[in-house]
């Protein structure tokens, strides 16, 4: 399983199938924690050792368990022959080692705290589009608090901003047995890539802006993001060196308010009449440990409309299917996703059917180890005279972005961003500067 893929090639993947040391590649500075694919939660934090190398310090997921430095740890090496470079791994006693292998079973990482911090600063060509964004300078901070003993595991993310205080996740989770956790809370639907990759963080992606059809509900999104209820991750190896995931989950969907929707919220407990979600994502890694990853993505959300403003709609059934991939070649990534996407609106007597199209292709490319540099194009078809999208005007139906990444030591990063936007009719230039932090 990959645990870290937030700076592409700089980040150490880990395959409960594979016991290979992995290479450090350029410098490895904070890799970014994620929950990831099909089984749990991975937090990894990389501390520089010297000029020429980085420790990794790798802790407990909630499927999987990251390496220990063990006496098997070399004799697995030798029974295998890799000639791949040792990478300094660092345990969670704090000492390093220059091999190791990954052993999912016994480490048990207690409280771990990370905090997140960033400061933007956007200038929109458009006068409708920067009273929709609101202020052109925004801060924004996430802490993100995980637990394991044993099989039981817990986390709770929250972002603070001046606009609002929100739990966006708050779960508990029992190892079913290895590879497999059942979480119970408010969770991350799993039908959406992008989403599995970068959260709540804005260090954790290296662009400063997100796909619109990706974007957060309270955000403008116009996708389930989050529900209330369970999700089901596991992963298996096969015997060709494959890795499969799994994970699906079944739950309470947002509600659609005039603008946005709005999820189930875990700390009001007053959210209303609510309709069920649920969402199932496949993936396969071919070599096992993510390097490429490829999958399908399909989800039904019976999303609430009583309070929408839209005279006599109940409901709208939105259901969608993907697909996407996740390429590493060289010193490039390259991630994309296609959705298909279907909304039902149910008027009691009436039922009307609108579909969309949405897409987008996002590559990467590492200058050395400090820069990097990234574009991206982004497409949504069908929105023109959509009743489901007109709840939604600040909708970005068509983007082209280039930008770039300075990693300042081992945890900051600044970020530039330009390019073109279109939302309904309205074209205009978007310009992002960014300072980002992680903080643990």
């Amino acid at each position: 399983m990959k645990f870290c893929p937030h700076t592409g090639r700089d980040a150490p993947s880990l395959s409960n199938q594979d016991p290979r040391p992995l290479p450090a590649r350029g410098r490895v500075g904070f890799l970014r924690h994620t929950l990831h694919g099909a089984v749990g939660l991975a937090l990894c934090l990389a501390l520089p050792a010297s000029a020429k190398a980085a420790a990794t310090l790798a802790m407990e997921t909630p499927a999987m368990v990251a390496a220990q430095v063990t006496a098997q740890a070399a004799a697995t090496e030798a029974e295998h022959h890799h000639d791949t470079a040792p990478s300094s791994i660092v345990t969670n006693d704090g000492a390093p080692a220059e091999e190791a292998t990954h052993n999912h079973s016994h480490v048990d990482p207690g409280l771990n705290l990370f905090g997140f911090l960033s400061a933007k600063y956007s200038h929109l060509g458009s006068v409708s589009a920067r009273e929709i964004d609101g202020k052109a300078g925004k801060v924004e901070g996430a802490v993100l608090v995980t637990y394991g003993h044993g099989p039981f595991r817990a986390l709770s993310e929250a972002v603070i901003s001046a606009e609002e205080i929100e739990v966006e996740r708050l779960q508990f989770g029992l190892e079913l047995q290895p590879g497999t956790v059942i979480w119970a809370g408010r969770v991350h639907q799993p039908s959406s890539y992008w989403n599995t990759e970068f959260h709540h963080g804005q260090y954790l992606q290296n662009s400063i802006t997100r796909p619109a059809i990706e974007a957060w509900e309270d955000d403008g999104g116009v996708l389930t993001q989050h529900v209330a209820g369970v999700l089901l991750e596991t992963e298996r190896g096969l015997a060709n060196g494959t890795t499969l995931r799994v994970a699906t989950s079944v739950g309470y969907a947002p509600a659609i308010e005039p603008a946005n929707l709005e999820p189930f919220d875990v700390v009001r407990w007053h959210n209303g009449a609510r309709h069920p979600a649920f969402a199932l994502r496949i993936d396969v890694l071919p070599d096992g440990i993510g390097e490429q990853a490829f999958g399908i993505m399909s989800g039904f959300s019976g999303l609430q409309a009583r309070d929408s403003g839209i005279d006599s709609l109940d409901h709208v059934d939105q259901t969608t299917i993907g697909v996407y991939g996740d390429v590493h070649v060289g010193e490039s990534r390259w991630l994309g996703s296609l959705y298909r996407i279907r909304n039902r609106f149910d008027y009691g007597q009436q039922l009307i059917a609108e579909h969309a199209t949405s897409w987008f292709i996002h590559g990467e490319y590492r200058l050395n180890e400090d820069w990097m540099g990234y574009v991206r194009h982004e497409s949504t078809l069908g929105t023109e005279g959509s009743r489901y999208f007109a709840n939604f005007p600040g909708f970005i139906n068509e983007r082209n972005v280039v930008g770039a990444r300075f990693e300042s030591g081992s945890n900051h990063a600044l970020s530039i961003e330009a390019g073109g936007a279109k939302s309904g009719n309205d074209r205009f230039v978007e310009l992002r500067l960014q300072w980002s932090a992680v903080f643990h």
